[in-house]
């Protein structure tokens, strides 16, 4: 992140960047009218710049904490409030490390950290952070930079020089600091989506700012008043429309924090602790399902079909899922809760999440396979509404089914 550090405290001003892009910040801003409900909230801006977003929410009489890597956007933000009114915290701090206690904060915006995480774990780590530091059925905004921006920026400038090498954003997204820009990661609607859909967020919003407005957006920054309104109404409108998400340079989701069980991808920070919870298991458990270590390293073998997530109740991780995701039905390929956890309904939770998620994903069938005898889960699969078909697997486990409808 030192790219980026050095990016924002020398060379770029963003502060002066909304000015320029008028559309992106009033359309956001109607979305932060529409989702955040209530007085004196809590709300952390990480990654907030100067505090376009926290100033504006401030003045609400909510208690607003901004958080950014750079210290000359925090000191700048200092200035600003001499005039625009005090925040509750002004932070030089990363996305990665927040310096806050569990579930503080009613609202978080996530909205500048996630174009410059080049690496998917380190965005993982961000979101998770977030997450924490979120109370339960919390609002979360995460924004995004569109895969197509780059392209967008040149037809609207008409930059000189080669423009083929502007299709590799398609690829994988990434620009190294070159190209007028520092470190940052660009990403497809579809993907951006499913990111946020792994961590269980309950997505409210899905938008892309500009979109239609977006090639004449100098023209629009010219209007005033009435026209200019009209024009952002019409964007607003237009922005939750999946045909238009490739037209813009930004996308906005809006969601809010899961209550209690989340499934997750399991990231390098959680590795140990989602490992150490098979040794919560009886000897008897044991013998009826592998070592999540085993299970985590298996899976980096077959990465096309196994599907698998830690589950959690708020940030405390309590089990582990994978399935194999074949094309016609899903296998319950390993599937635990740690011993202080069961028999507490968490189980059948994650169940009725798994066969969600089979319903979204079109699949039919959901079978797994169990051993039979001292703590076997045989009946707990039963008792949830899995039949026995009768078979067995070469191994001796017994084949059980159940019709999703």
């Amino acid at each position: 992140m030192e790219k980026v550090e050095s990016y924002y405290d020398n060379e770029f001003n963003e502060w002066e960047r909304l000015d320029r892009h008028k559309v992106e910040l009033d359309i956001t801003k109607r979305f932060m009218d529409l989702h955040i409900q209530g007085e004196c909230l809590k709300i952390l801006d990480i990654g907030g710049g100067a505090g376009r977003y926290s100033f504006y929410l401030s003045k609400n009489g909510n208690q607003v904490s901004l958080l950014d890597i750079s210290s000359k956007n925090i000191e700048k933000a200092r200035q600003l409030s001499k005039d625009l009114g005090d925040l509750q915290e002004y932070i030089k701090g990363n996305a990665l490390a927040l310096p806050f206690e569990d579930e503080v904060f009613d609202v978080v915006l996530l909205m500048g950290p996630m174009y410059h995480l080049i690496n998917e774990e380190d965005r993982r780590v961000a979101l998770n952070e977030a997450l924490r530091v979120l109370k339960k059925r919390g609002i979360i905004f995460t924004s995004f930079i569109s895969c197509y921006a780059p392209m967008i920026d040149h037809l609207k400038n008409m930059y000189k020089g080669d423009k083929g090498s502007l299709l590799r954003y398609l690829d994988d997204g990434v620009n190294h600091g070159h190209d007028g820009f520092t470190e940052a990661y660009f990403i497809s609607p579809q993907d951006a989506r499913r990111f946020m859909a792994e961590s269980s967020i309950e997505e409210i919003e899905f938008v892309c700012v500009e979109n239609a407005l977006a090639m004449r957006e100098e023209g629009i920054n010219a209007l005033e008043g009435e026209e200019y309104k009209q024009w952002l109404d019409i964007a607003f409108k237009l922005s939750r429309d999946p045909n238009l998400f490739g037209c813009g340079e930004h996308f906005l989701h809006i969601g809010r924090k899961p209550d209690e069980i989340s499934l997750r991808v399991v990231v390098d920070e959680q590795l140990s602790r989602i490992a150490k919870l098979s040794e919560t298991l009886s000897e008897a458990q044991r013998n009826c399902v592998a070592d999540n270590m085993y299970s985590i390293a298996q899976a980096s073998f077959y990465p096309d079909f196994a599907w698998h997530r830690g589950i959690y109740l708020g940030e405390e991780p309590i089990g582990f899922v994978m399935l194999d995701v074949g094309e016609q039905e899903y296998y319950l390929w390993r599937y635990m809760i740690a011993r202080d956890y069961q028999r507490k309904s968490y189980g059948k939770k994650v169940l009725d999440m798994i066969v969600d998620k089979c319903r979204k994903d079109g699949v039919k069938v959901l079978k797994t396979s169990v051993e039979l005898g001292a703590e076997s889960p045989y009946d707990f699969y039963i008792g949830y509404g899995f039949v026995d078909t009768g078979e067995k697997l070469d191994c001796g486990e017994q084949v059980l089914r159940y019709d999703i409808g």
